[in-house]
């Protein structure tokens, strides 16, 4: 299944190609833009561009967390 999914992140649109549903990758952008958009009204001094690598990271963090158990259970065991 390959779909094509608009999302539109701080006013631009991105077109997508994907095999996952269109209802989460447009879920994915609106987290994205939600984040973003906190960021940039927080009154913190951010770049556009510092604001996305810091949302990148964040989001990356959370990637990370949810694999450290998975990896733990796949890790071979020692006899």
């Amino acid at each position: 299944m390959n779909n094509k999914v608009k999302l539109t992140i701080r006013g631009v649109n991105y077109y997508i190609n994907t095999d996952e549903s269109v209802e989460y990758t447009e879920e994915l952008g609106r987290k994205i833009d939600q984040r973003l958009s906190d960021l940039l009204d927080s009154g913190l001094r951010l770049s556009v561009n510092q604001a996305t690598v810091l949302v990148s990271l964040e989001m990356a963090d959370l990637i990370h967390i949810d694999q450290i158990p998975l990896m733990d259970l796949i890790k071979p065991a020692r006899l």
